[in-house]
């Protein structure tokens, strides 16, 4: 690969040191450090994908089939989000559709979980779509 310049034709640092630019970068902007922080708050505490097997299992009524859409389900909705973002280059104000994106990532989490309570735990007699 070539090497990665800048704008001024200066030669770019790798490795490391970019790292470390990149932090001091996130320093001097307090709206992209929030965006990193609030979306690492939401995938930390409300990403339920290592629950899937079990899920897939014991409360659909599926199996390895169950599973591996519950997993492909992250893939589609990521591909749809990028077909549908074309809109988003005209968003004014980034900090409330990051903070609308995040409630309505908490919501869906939270009504799977609705849903999981309500079917129960154990085997259902078929799969549960």
């Amino acid at each position: 690969l070539p090497p990665i310049v800048g704008p001024d034709d200066k030669r770019l640092r790798l490795g490391l040191s970019a790292v470390v630019d990149g932090f001091r970068y996130l320093a001097t902007r307090p709206n992209v450090r929030m965006t990193f922080v609030v979306d690492l708050i939401a995938m930390i505490v409300a990403m339920p994908r290592v629950l899937f097997p079990a899920v897939g299992v014991l409360f659909l009524g599926g199996g390895a089939f169950t599973t591996g859409v519950l997993s492909a389900a992250f893939a589609a909705g990521a591909v749809l989000a990028g077909l549908f973002s074309g809109g988003l280059v005209r968003v004014v104000h980034q900090g409330r559709v990051i903070v609308a994106a995040i409630a309505v990532f908490g919501l869906a989490v939270a009504g799977f979980g609705v849903v999981l309570l309500t079917t129960g735990a154990g085997q259902p007699p078929a799969v549960l779509w």
